[in-house]
């Protein structure tokens, strides 16, 4: 069995030079009982360890990003007293408008949503878009590309066009 050592108490004697109302000097040795544990632990008491300051800076940063939140939770409700009319009268960006045409011309508004809500929803857009056999499926950019090519053919099949820059 391992011997567990005890630490025992160290005494110190401090001396200490005091001066009189008449200037002499005189010595007083105080002796007292310091333990090891104490006089490290006072030694430390005025560092901060790296978890310390660590975990200050993470509540100092945890504070802010709170103080941010609050203030941007505020900042909505207090838009959000407007009315929907009021806030579509005041923002319509062209990008939005010309998404909502893009978005109307692909449904076929003559089709029942009740009966056959994929026609309502899609109709317009396989009326007017041609799918390659070979594509599994058609992106956004992949429809602009499409209509670039569709319109640069009709361009190069125009017959005036063709008069006027053959010669």
């Amino acid at each position: 069995m391992a011997s567990m050592k005890c630490m025992q108490p160290q005494t110190a004697s401090m001396v200490t030079v005091l001066q009189d109302v008449n200037g002499n000097a005189r010595e007083e040795t105080s002796i007292g009982v310091v333990s090891r544990r104490s006089f490290i632990s006072k030694v430390k008491m005025h560092r901060y360890s790296k978890l310390e300051i660590f975990l200050a800076v993470v509540s100092l940063l945890l504070l802010v990003a709170l103080v941010v939140v609050v203030v941007l939770m505020e900042a909505e409700k207090s838009e959000g007293t407007k009315t929907d009319d009021e806030r579509l009268t005041m923002k319509k960006p062209d990008g939005a408008i010309k998404n909502l045409a893009r978005v109307l011309n692909k449904m076929d508004r003559k089709a029942n949503p009740c009966t056959d809500f994929y026609q309502y929803a899609c109709g317009g857009w396989e009326k007017r878009n041609y799918i390659d056999d070979s594509e599994v499926f058609v992106l956004s950019y992949m429809e602009i590309g499409n209509e670039n090519k569709r319109q640069l053919k009709e361009i190069l099949e125009n017959k005036e066009i063709k008069l006027n820059y053959s010669a």
